[in-house]
């Protein structure tokens, strides 16, 4: 019970991550410091200009995939939400499946964040957007909850309805087991019941149609040996 309500502590925590990573692309989109191809740069130095060298600015590209990466965390992290809630989608994917995404989005997260701390805005004081370098404080905060989380489902995966639906080894041996041996009891009793049958008393003989019954008294001496020298004893008068 305990580790199920870490779990649902841990879930909470990404829902909390994936708001994060919304609330990071919103704020740089609103920077408006993007931009998808490199610019030419206007701050070339004099030994630039001297040998005919342009400059480019890559700092609105490393914002816009700032951006990419962290709508990609939001998605990733907003799936592993559904596939551990939505009892649909629990009872076909199974837990590794949430550890594989919060693992891509430990990576995505990492490039983001690398990005958004290298950028460089030489109109702004000190070198720096607030915004961008507010965003880059989230990101690594985001980075450093869902290695947490990823190394703890890694060791401890949450209990989840494909894992209930498919049994396990064991399960299938002991249901087998359990099948053998009520057949096994099932056959001793059979046995034992076949043992206690009494045979049945076997029919009399038909007559044949035709032919006379024999009485009781007759046919009862026709067998009988008489000993030399004495002479047979008279039948018995008839009833």
């Amino acid at each position: 019970m305990g580790c199920e309500a870490l779990h649902s502590h841990l879930l909470f925590g990404l829902m909390v991550i994936s708001i994060i990573h919304a609330v990071i692309v919103m704020y740089l989109f609103s920077s408006k410091m993007f931009f998808v191809f490199p610019k030419k740069s206007t701050l070339n130095t004099t030994m630039n200009v001297v040998l005919g060298k342009e400059e480019y600015d890559l700092n609105g590209v490393k914002v816009i995939i700032g951006i990419i990466a962290h709508c990609l965390c939001f998605v990733s992290f907003l799936g592993s939400l559904l596939a551990n809630n939505v009892k649909t989608l629990t009872r076909k994917l199974p837990p590794v499946v949430i550890t594989v995404t919060l693992v891509f989005s430990l990576v995505i997260n990492v490039a983001g964040a690398f990005c958004l701390w290298f950028h460089y805005a030489p109109h702004h004081p000190g070198g720096f957007s607030r915004t961008v370098r507010g965003s880059a404080i989230l990101s690594s905060m985001a980075l450093v909850v869902t290695l947490g989380i990823s190394v703890l489902f890694c060791i401890h995966p949450p209990p989840h309805e494909s894992l209930r639906a498919t049994p396990s080894a064991e399960a299938i041996a002991q249901e087998v087991g359990a099948t053998k041996e009520k057949k096994e009891s099932k056959d001793k009793k059979t046995s034992w019941f076949k043992r206690k049958e009494v045979p049945a008393e076997p029919t009399p003989m038909d007559v044949p149609v035709g032919e006379k019954k024999p009485s009781d008294g007759e046919g009862l001496y026709e067998n009988l040996e008489v000993p030399p020298g004495e002479m047979p004893l008279p039948p018995p008068p008839p009833p």
